[in-house]
């Protein structure tokens, strides 16, 4: 995913992540040789794959994780959008686009988990954008109880 905030020379600033109507999600914050986020983002990876065990449910969740975190300084959706679709296909699953037409819903999706931190509807925002053209295509099912409605999303717990 390559270099994380405080990596580099500038390690002193944590991009606020502007929500709209002056909300605002700060992410953990930069320090010098990133080791906090190297630990929060090993701890993550960790927890994703003990604790999800459906690998379509498990990408999506990792999107959510990078994007929250926000890893780096510039990028982090976009990378963590890589990531996911690099991991479902590595599984036999075709990448998820989001289309233009839905850029709007999405980045309104985004904001909500940004401030619920719970995944559910961006989750099913994504399997709703999955390609549907391909019958032997595995399905992306709906992500499991730890992650509906009414029960913390394992994000939030990383």
């Amino acid at each position: 995913m390559g270099r994380f905030r405080g990596e580099g020379k500038e390690w002193s600033l944590t991009p606020d992540m502007s929500l709209g109507d002056g909300r605002v999600h700060t992410p953990p914050a930069t320090t010098s040789g990133a080791v906090a986020l190297k630990a929060l983002f090993d701890n993550g990876a960790d927890a994703l794959e003990a604790e999800v065990a459906d690998p379509g449910e498990r990408a999506m969740a990792w999107f959510l994780f990078g994007a929250l975190q926000q890893f780096h300084f510039g990028g982090n959706k976009r990378t963590a959008r890589f990531m996911m679709n690099g991991m479902l296909m590595s599984h036999g699953y075709d990448a998820i686009p989001v289309p233009a037409a839905r850029a709007l819903e999405f980045n309104r999706e985004m904001v909500d988990f940004c401030n619920s931190q719970d995944g559910s509807r961006m989750m099913e925002f994504l399997i709703d954008c999955r390609p549907r053209d391909r019958q032997a295509q595995p399905k992306v099912r709906r992500p499991s109880q730890q992650v509906r409605p009414g029960h913390q999303c394992i994000i939030e717990r990383l």
